[in-house]
């Protein structure tokens, strides 16, 4: 597969990714209107222009112009990439149709305002924008699920599997554990005839499937669960995480004791360093590190294999991070988060 062309257009996109030195005069701006102004300059210039002829409010001038240029890029990618890259790049966007659909189940069970769900999500592979406002319209989750049943879409099966759970305590954690199952067991069998291409990305989904267990098992430490319960969350593929030792880890008392087992259990040296300077409250902020830790290492692959689809990966996944940047960026501003704080929050990938 020669993907010299196609590699040669990804690197000009991601000459354009802001870099960590772009976002200081970000953090420095006063308020929201300040922050899209300064974004003028930027490679997002022309559409913040588009979306602020469109709209008022800050958050919905920065989530339309984010929003197009994602689905921009994705297009001209689909289209730009060999035919027989395409699976490859479907790989690559399946984990963001994950996350939109997680975003969307938890956030209408907590009965969070639709557009304050619509700005944290991702349009991307089956859910572009329109889709994304379909099913933000269902009333409830099984409202959800008929669109998706409605579609055809193979994410209705999992999320049916964990409705009746949901029904009896109204926790979506069995749908979103359903969804990661799903997505991951997807990955894994679009990738295994792909060759050396597919074994590339494969060692990136492995990493990812080791963050979403290492997070399951503090999620659950404490809550009682069996071992035949515990295994039931476990996800296969990865290397870093044992199943023996995510079931004896499940059992741990609380959250403080499951970090310390896992410092010692977790076989990969930057998800110890991770885990290690983790506090046991902190587990949104873990699961954001794990996720740089991810684009980090694809970035590396990048470099090392120039001739791979791992550049088309990586640009995917930074350009996400980068738009998941600025809306923290913008809310901070509207909601007068110190700049000190903001900074903290903020994680580059490059």
């Amino acid at each position: 597969m020669d993907l010299s062309y196609f590699n040669a257009r990804v690197r000009g996109r991601m000459g354009r990714l802001l870099r960590e030195p772009d976002y200081a005069p970000l953090f420095a701006a006063e308020g929201p209107a300040e922050l899209i102004d300064r974004l003028r300059s930027s490679a997002y210039g022309a559409r913040i222009e588009t979306a602020s002829a469109r709209f008022e409010r800050t958050d919905e001038i920065l989530s339309s112009a984010v929003n197009d240029g994602l689905s921009s890029d994705l297009k001209t990618l689909w289209e730009e990439a060999p035919p027989e890259a395409r699976p490859l790049l479907k790989a690559v966007v399946v984990e963001w149709e994950v996350f939109d659909l997680k975003s969307i189940v938890r956030g209408i069970s907590r009965s969070v305002k639709r557009e304050e769900i619509q700005r944290d999500l991702i349009p991307a592979g089956e859910f572009d924008s329109s889709a994304l406002r379909m099913l933000l319209s269902a009333e409830d989750i099984p409202g959800v699920v008929g669109f998706l049943d409605t579609w055809g879409s193979p994410y209705a099966a999992p999320l049916k599997e964990g409705m009746e759970l949901y029904g009896k305590r109204g926790s979506t954690g069995e749908m979103e554990l359903r969804l990661d199952l799903h997505a991951f067991g997807r990955l894994i069998g679009i990738l295994k005839n792909e060759g050396r291409n597919g074994r590339l990305l494969e060692s990136i989904i492995s990493l990812r499937i080791d963050a979403r267990n290492i997070a399951t098992i503090l999620k659950i430490a404490g809550e009682g669960y069996s071992i035949d319960g515990a295994a039931s969350f476990f996800i296969e593929g990865g290397r870093a995480l044992k199943r023996k030792d995510f079931l004896r880890l499940s059992s741990s008392k609380d959250r403080e004791e499951a970090l310390k087992g896992l410092v010692i259990a977790v076989k990969d040296e930057e998800l110890r360093s991770i885990l290690s300077a983790t506090e046991p409250g902190a587990l949104h902020d873990l699961e954001e590190r794990l996720e740089v830790a991810s684009i980090r290492r694809l970035k590396r692959l990048s470099v090392v294999e120039p001739l791979s689809i791992a550049p088309a990966a990586s640009f995917v996944q930074m350009k996400a991070r980068e738009i998941r940047n600025l809306r923290l960026i913008e809310r901070s501003k509207a909601f007068g988060i110190p700049e000190v704080e903001l900074k903290r929050l903020v994680k580059y990938p490059i």
